[in-house]
This record gives structure tokens, C-alpha cells and sequence, in this order.
């Protein structure tokens, strides 16, 4: 079955009833954008995401634009850059202080290395955004933070103490996020970025149990939706559908090419959808070059796969956001036009339901 004999079986059994609260056909961003002026990018999310736009995170700035550093705020001082790329150091005559401050500082996002948070703000305050039916905000998750924060040669999730208070601290930061951006009376969904989720099982570089990071996951994912948003998780690295399954994930962001297992992801799906969630299908690489737009001809055909295996074809549909594979905040500003005119052109497809 193709893509188009799917378009006209989900038409003809597609209800006005039971609309959920985000619309089809929506498309929004991961998190990072190529540029260097945050109002430019900005105006870039207003262009291309103008229903469900997202705050830019401009890791081309400087390296406290990096999501670990970002996310961290002001704690982002006691830091220092590592060798391995998207990793940070730790000094020892910083840990005490790195560590109280996990547990009391005041949270909140800083202008010098989040001006994309602040200049989204001030837009939707001006009315840049008329057709919003929703915004997204992110952070990095704590099993990315405690594996790419290194202490003494090791990463902080050998020690299941750090991963715990960086779970309480990141849900902190959350909450603050939805809190600033609560006022201009759009919903919010909040989505924690865990690419190193993908490493669960696969790598003896992954040091935390299962039950330690449910623990601290769905202890993040409740303060959220108690401060009134929806709760997401990106995983732009193989998804490990069958711990996803066990949590309560009202938003769901993956690189749907690296899905693979079609028993768990089928169970992934109906946990989803029996919590009213939804998924964001990453359709459109994140590093993809001139010479890799000829093979980006049906990337929609990578949804119509998935929502086949996951025999809720009408389900899914109504409740598929698009998106790119990652952030793209490595490639030059002329792809990633490119890249939402991708998302854009499936997301419409799958309007047309």
C-alpha cells in the first residue's frame, strides 16, 4: 500500500469527533537553529513553525550555547570544556560547590547563553505568533547531563546521587521555563533532549540501571504536567522503545529511520496513544547536504511504515507531529530552510486527513 492509497482510506474513515488538543498537521523544531542572532532566529521559527513554534537554541554562539551548558543555567561556571565533543569537565575544587548548587540554587535560563529563550518570549509578547496553537520549550534530560558531565575521568552517572539531584535540578528548570512562558495563554509542551537514552544496553560506557532512570524520568515528566504542560522526550539516537513504553510520555520525539523493532514499537505506539500522546516523527535528517536531497524525494514513506506496523494508522495520523531528525544547529542556514520545506510538504500530506 502506498502513502496516497493510505491518504484515502484514513479520509474516508476519519471523525470530526475527538479532536485532540494539538491539531494535524503541525510541524516544529528539536531545538537548535545555525544562527548567530537569536531575533533572526526567531523570525526563522515564525516563518516555518508559525502554529507550534519553538525557542532556538544557537549552539554556533559559543559553547555555553551547547545544550549541557545551557541547560544548566549559572551552574553551567563550574565547568570547564572537555576533549570529547558535546562533553564537559568538572574540576574537583568545583564539585562540592557544582553539587550544592544542583540541590539549591534558583533556577532559570541565562541571557548570555539562552538568548534564543528570552527573545521567543519577548515575540510571543509582541503578537509575533498570531497563529500559535501551541509552543515547545526543551532542556537536556539527566542521563545525557550526568554522561557527557566527566569528574575525576568519569562521567557523573556512575554515581546514581548525581543523576538523581540532576534530575531534580533539570525538573526545576523546567517548571521555571513553563512558568515564564505560562502568561501569554498558549499550551506548552516541554520536552527533555536524551539522545543518550539510545545507549541503554548497547554500550558498557552506560552506567545507569533501568529503575534508577524511570525513577528520576517520570519524577521530571509528573512536574511538568503539574505545572500545567504537556511532558515529552526527544531521542534522536535508537530509541529504547521498550523503557519508553513504561513511562507516562504525553509527547514522544524520534529519528523514526533508526526504529527498528516492530513488536516494541507497536507497544510503544498503543502506550502512547492510550495516554492521548503524541508522536513526533523526525522525517527530514538533521545532516543531510546537497548531494542527499535526491533521497529525501518520499521521506514520508518512513511514517506510512511506522504507522502501518502500528495498526493505528487513523490514531497515529491525527496525532503525528513532524519533525527533523535533530537539531540543526550544524548545518548552514540555507539547508535547514530546506529542512522545514521537507516537514512542511509531509506535514500537509498528512493534513489533508
Amino acid at each position: 500500500m502506498q502513502f496516497d492509497d493510505v491518504m484515502t482510506l484514513l479520509h474516508d474513515r476519519y471523525g470530526k469527533n475527538n479532536t485532540p488538543p494539538l491539531p494535524a498537521g503541525l510541524i516544529t523544531g528539536v531545538g537548535s537553529l545555525p544562527f548567530h542572532d537569536p531575533i533572526e532566529a526567531v523570525r526563522f521559527v515564525a516563518q516555518h513553525c508559525p502554529r507550534f513554534p519553538f525557542w532556538p537554541q544557537l549552539p554556533q554562539r559559543c559553547s555555553g550555547e551547547g545544550v549541557i551548558a545551557q541547560g544548566l543555567g549559572s551552574l553551567a561556571q563550574c565547568l570547564e570544556p572537555a576533549r570529547r565533543d558535546y562533553c564537559w569537565h568538572l574540576p574537583p575544587h568545583h564539585i562540592t560547590a557544582f553539587q550544592n548548587r544542583l540541590c539549591d540554587e534558583t533556577p532559570g535560563l541565562s541571557p548570555e547563553t539562552a538568548p534564543g529563550f528570552f527573545a521567543f518570549e519577548q515575540a510571543l509578547k509582541n503578537g509575533d505568533f498570531p497563529c500559535a496553537v501551541a509552543v515547545k520549550a526543551q532542556t537536556e534530560g539527566p542521563v545525557t547531563l550526568t554522561h557527557c558531565v566527566f569528574s575525576q575521568g568519569a562521567p557523573l552517572a556512575v554515581e546514581i546521587e548525581w543523576f538523581e539531584q540532576a534530575a531534580a535540578f533539570l525538573a526545576r528548570q523546567a517548571v521555571w521555563q513553563i512558568e515564564r512562558l505560562q502568561p501569554l495563554g498558549l499550551p506548552i509542551v516541554f520536552v527533555f533532549d536524551e539522545p543518550a537514552l539510545g545507549l541503554m544496553g548497547r554500550t558498557d560506557s552506560f552506567f545507569l540501571a533501568a529503575d534508577t532512570i524511570k525513577r528520576g524520568i517520570d519524577s521530571m515528566l509528573n512536574a511538568v504536567r503539574d505545572a500545567g504542560a504537556l511532558a515529552g522526550i526527544h531521542c534522536c539516537s535508537p530509541p529504547p522503545l521498550r523503557f519508553l513504553s513504561e513511562l507516562h510520555i504525553d509527547y514522544l520525539s524520534f529519528d523514526a529511520s533508526l526504529v527498528a523493532n516492530g513488536y516494541d514499537w507497536f507497544t510503544l505506539v498503543r502506550t502512547v496513544l492510550e495516554n492521548s500522546g503524541f508522536l513526533a516523527f523526525g522525517l527530514v535528517p538533521a545532516f543531510f547536504s546537497n548531494e542527499e536531497k535526491k533521497d529525501l524525494d518520499h521521506p514520508d514513506q518512513h511514517w506510512l511504515r511506522l504507522a502501518t506496523i502500528s495498526a493505528e494508522l487513523e490514531a497515529v495520523a491525527r496525532r503525528t507531529i513532524v519533525t527533523t531528525t535533530c537539531g540543526l544547529g550544524n548545518i548552514s542556514p540555507a539547508l535547514t530552510h530546506d529542512a522545514f520545506a521537507y516537514c512542511r510538504a509531509i506535514a500537509n500530506r498528512i493534513a489533508k486527513l
